[in-house]
């Protein structure tokens, strides 16, 4: 089974031939393609691509792609680590 680092490694020297890619401090790239995210969060394609149509996840038109920015992921992850552990207290 292919990790979630070996995946972007892969995203990024391929993007390496057709553009470059803004990197955020972290390594990982401003905007990041449906499959990355699933790769980064666990998830499969089609859940992330649901969660992209249905708004769960902010996203940012390119021509007729959608990413999403790094920093929404972020926001993600912490809006659901902090509704899992409101009622935990």
């Amino acid at each position: 089974m292919t990790d979630a680092k070996t995946l972007l490694r892969r995203e990024q020297n391929a993007a390496r031939g057709a553009s470059a890619r803004a990197i955020v401090p972290g390594g990982l790239p401003l905007l990041l393609r449906d499959r990355e995210v699933a790769a980064l969060l666990g998830l499969g394609r089609s859940m992330v691509r649901r969660m992209m149509r249905s708004g769960e996840l902010t996203t940012v038109p390119i021509g007729r792609a959608r990413r999403v920015p790094t920093a929404e992921l972020h926001a993600w992850v912490a809006r659901r680590v902090a509704g899992s552990t409101a009622g935990h207290r």
